[in-house]
């Protein structure tokens, strides 16, 4: 007799769905970053340091969602 688990098995839908989400998170986190570093760097005319300020905090906020997206999943 198998034992019984409550958790199923996802299908490949859902995995898709997850996926394409982590890859949606991670890149608007990154252009968000970049945008709002390439106005301060307008406004200030300290061209291309809050840029890459930006990117860098986007990349690290990008990753920080990604890992509680799938943490949230794994709990599941």
């Amino acid at each position: 007799m198998a034992p019984t688990d409550k958790r199923r098995e996802p299908s490949m839908l859902a995995a898709l769905g997850l996926a394409s989400g982590i890859g949606l998170q991670l890149a608007a986190s990154v252009l968000v970053g970049l945008g709002l570093g390439f106005l301060v760097d307008k406004f200030f005319h300290t061209s291309p340091w809050f840029l890459l300020l930006g990117l860098l905090l986007g990349i690290a906020a990008g990753g920080y969602s990604v890992v509680r997206m799938v943490m949230k999943e794994m709990d599941r």
